[in-house]
């Protein structure tokens, strides 16, 4: 028997990106489901689409797809099966918005929906505990294979879990966009890269914290 289409328009999403819709996998509460959105389709396929969305032609809008799916897959060429800092990819389903990514969700302590760094700092949770978790990331990014094009406060989720205890999780960003692949290429470009991205993130975090302390009563 030939599964329908997961239907997902009516339903609201978890979560929205510049490009993508994160919503609930409805048969599976463990799961989401990443979908291109519209508008970024629309966008892609006009005539005054930059050159460089041509690069990807042969994929089209998926081609966000393929980078995460090639990083997963790099993420577990040397650690067995632990992805650490980055997310799990179960697969893929047919959807009414097109197809979709499935990945596994990340959760919080107390079984929600992990937050967002961003959202973490927001409601003023960012506490020596995940600070503690934020140095761990940065030891795994720097010494991980791993191509990262967009290491924001927004693409990391502060995640709980009794086996890994508290972490932060990319969901996001994943993968080489430069025309000359260099960071593929030269573990010293990837190194620099990673490098100048981590003070990048840094100083991101300094501005929300700046920004949350200003509202204070």
């Amino acid at each position: 028997m030939i599964r329908q289409r997961i239907l997902l328009n009516h339903l609201t999403p978890v979560a929205s990106g510049n490009n993508r819709d994160v919503f609930a996998h409805p048969d599976d509460a463990d799961l989401l489901i990443k979908t291109v959105k519209p508008e970024a389709l629309e966008k892609r396929s006009s005539p005054d689409a930059h050159w460089s969305k041509r690069r990807f032609r042969r994929y089209k809008h998926y081609h966000t797809f393929l980078r995460e799916c090639q990083e997963h897959l790099v993420s577990r060429l040397d650690d067995a099966g632990l992805t650490g800092f980055v997310h799990t990819v179960v697969g893929f389903v047919d959807t009414d918005r097109g197809l979709g990514i499935v990945t596994r969700a990340e959760r919080d302590h107390a079984g929600g929906y992990a937050k967002t760094f961003a959202r973490l700092i927001e409601e003023d949770l960012y506490d020596d505990q995940a600070r503690r978790a934020l140095d761990h990331f940065t030891r795994d990014f720097l010494a991980s294979p791993v191509i990262v094009t967009d290491l924001s406060i927004r693409n990391m989720v502060y995640s709980y879990s009794g086996e890994n205890g508290p972490r932060f999780v990319l969901i996001d960003g994943f993968g080489e966009k430069n025309l000359i692949p260099f960071n593929s290429i030269s573990r010293w470009c990837h190194l620099r890269s990673k490098r100048k991205r981590l003070a990048r993130l840094h100083k991101a975090i300094q501005r929300a914290i700046d920004r949350r302390n200003a509202t204070r009563p």
